[in-house]
């Protein structure tokens, strides 16, 4: 299944977060041991272990706007007028990312777990402004 980063960051899906099962299961587990006059173990939590920000990068799918048109529909990407979107040169895209300026759009390999960067005509890379796609993630 592909989804893109923007579904999948709304809907909570593939961050690597601890379930509340997990949680619970530590719980029980920690008052078991209380109980029989044991310490409790303090589990190792990595919550980020199986987040797609950590999937292998595959390669890139080229779309074009009538592409983004679709997945705008069809609520997969924000709209328009909720997230400013821009395609930039694929050297500079990580630099704003990491800057936390901008936000690279990703397609999401769910099957075999990577991420693809979205790429627009002449390789340029699909990025939104950060701030305006952290708000559009909120349900209204």
């Amino acid at each position: 299944m592909k989804i893109t980063s923007w579904q999948a960051e709304r809907q909570g899906r593939y961050q690597g977060q601890t379930s509340v099962g997990d949680v619970v299961e530590g719980a029980v587990k920690g008052a078991r041991d209380l109980i029989g006059g044991r310490l409790p173990e303090l589990s190792k939590v990595e919550p980020n272990k199986d987040a797609w920000q950590r999937w292998p990068e595959g390669q890139p799918i080229a779309v074009s706007s009538t592409w983004m048109d679709t997945m705008i529909a069809q609520a997969t990407l924000p709209a328009r007028d909720a997230c400013r979107y821009e395609a930039r040169e694929a050297d500079k895209v990580s630099e704003l990312e990491m800057s936390g300026s901008h936000v690279i759009i990703y397609v999401l390999d769910t099957t075999v777990r990577t991420r693809h960067r979205v790429t627009m005509s002449g390789g340029l890379v699909l990025v939104a402004d950060a701030k305006s796609w952290r708000k559009s993630l909120v349900t209204p």
